[in-house]
């Protein structure tokens, strides 16, 4: 079972190919090192089923170009998404500024 301490550590990395049957889910994804949440060194393909809060069951899987690419992209990419987002709402939000005078607002 991977630990993560404030986002250092190893994580199970969501890659795909998630299955719901009888009420459980499971699905593919890499075990790997991470470094503020974000994956660094992958591990281990794994099929990761049975789920119990964080503890989980796991069969190793054969490793594929897609499935690294979508584990890492899927978390790599939602930092500029995130980041990209609360940009932006800090210039749609005027703080107290008419849009038609921008150089005389006051912040």
């Amino acid at each position: 079972m991977p630990l993560t301490f404030y986002g250092f550590g190893a994580a199970v990395c969501y890659a795909g190919g998630k299955v719901t049957y009888n009420g459980t889910e499971s699905f593919d994804a890499v075990e790997c090192t991470v470094l503020l949440d974000l994956p660094f060194l992958p591990l281990r393909a794994v099929h990761t089923f049975n789920w119990n809060e964080s503890k989980y069951q796991f069969m190793e899987i054969r490793w594929s170009p897609l499935l690294l690419l979508r584990a890492f992209l899927l978390r790599w990419l939602a930092l500029p998404l995130i980041g990209g987002n609360s940009s932006g709402m800090d210039r749609r939000w005027d703080w107290g500024c008419s849009w038609r005078r921008r150089l005389t607002c006051r912040l």
